[in-house]
């Protein structure tokens, strides 16, 4: 069964929110154990979370993934907690329920969350009974029906809620990277082939984008979306790359190729633009041409997807079979 949890996040809801995430040291500042920290190792996937924010229950999720070791996040290096922590992995819904309007019974109900004096007790995590978290669940449901369809269903997820684990590639050799990040979700449920394909190469890009504007290597670079899955109706198919990276003082380009699949690192196709982009790039000191490739990437599971980054002397060695052909009489 489902457990509930509340969670506040005063100091913490513009990162939190914007990757779907909680996370807490594992120790206090002390290195001692601290209950919200040591309850944030208890979370598991199908719970769900209350998320509060200045005396506001601002959204309501079920986890997706799991807690799970993780480094403190860069965005909290101000912060004198430890490095060592908690993260778990939401999908999250807006919802607007002040403590203020909740009615004396309602408050009544609640009273282990907060103090004599009425106000919220500072906890980051506190675990509520059955009896709270449903009573909370009806709340959701008078605001929208559909978030506590989603929230109760799971048999019929079809949300693209893959954790992607960055791997950069190194020869044939994959290092694992300390960046985590929730694929781009999708609600339509495809049936079609060419439908599947185009939504998980939508998804491959979207989270190759993000990956770029979060990652400080990048930090220096104008980063274009090219293809019209980035960029609608201005994008641009047969440019031989989806994404374009300019650097601010020198110069230098770096046209990004995106693959993904869903099954293993195995063979992809690349266009003739494609391949003539990557040629035209080859001996160039001031342009370069990247294969981003995701793959394992799973619309349903909790799995690993992967990106493996092929680039330098990795292009050389990439091998291309002609299996289409062009006929006319």
């Amino acid at each position: 069964m489902s457990k509930f949890y509340i969670v506040s996040q005063n100091q913490t809801k513009k990162f939190e929110s914007e990757r779907q995430i909680m996370w807490s040291p594992k120790l206090d500042a002390n290195n001692k154990h601290y209950g919200p920290y040591t309850l944030m190792g208890d979370v598991q996937k199908g719970d769900i979370v209350f998320h509060v924010y200045k005396k506001v229950i601002y959204a309501v999720s079920r986890v997706i993934v799991g807690s799970h070791s993780a480094p403190k996040p860069s965005a909290f290096s101000n912060q004198t907690w430890n490095d060592d922590g908690w993260e778990v992995n939401c999908r999250m819904h807006e919802i607007q329920i002040p403590f203020s309007s909740l009615n004396d019974s309602q408050m009544n109900q609640l009273s282990s969350i907060f103090a004599k004096n009425g106000t919220y007790k500072q906890r980051y995590l506190m675990q509520l009974s059955q009896t709270q978290g449903e009573m909370l669940l009806k709340l959701i449901t008078e605001k929208s029906e559909n978030i506590l369809i989603d929230l109760l269903s799971t048999e019929t997820d079809t949300h693209v809620v893959s954790k992607l684990v960055l791997e950069m590639n190194s020869g044939r050799n994959l290092r694992e990277t300390e960046s985590y990040y929730a694929l781009t979700n999708s609600k339509k449920v495809f049936h079609d082939n060419n439908e599947v394909n185009k939504q998980v190469g939508l998804s491959g890009e979207e989270s190759v984008l993000k990956y770029l504007r979060e990652n400080e290597k990048y930090a220096g670079y104008q980063i274009k979306p090219i293809s019209s899955n980035l960029d609608g109706s201005s994008g641009n198919d047969s440019a031989g790359y989806d994404i374009e990276l300019v650097h601010e003082k020198s110069g230098h380009k770096i046209y990004i190729e995106v693959k993904t699949t869903t099954g293993k690192d195995s063979p992809f196709f690349m266009s003739a633009n494609e391949v003539a982009k990557m040629k035209l790039t080859k001996n160039s000191d001031v342009e370069d041409y990247q294969i981003f490739r995701v793959f394992e990437l799973d619309a349903v599971a909790i799995r690993p997807a992967r990106l493996r980054i092929i680039k330098d002397e990795d292009l050389n060695n990439l091998k291309f079979d002609a299996i289409n052909y062009r006929v006319s009489l």
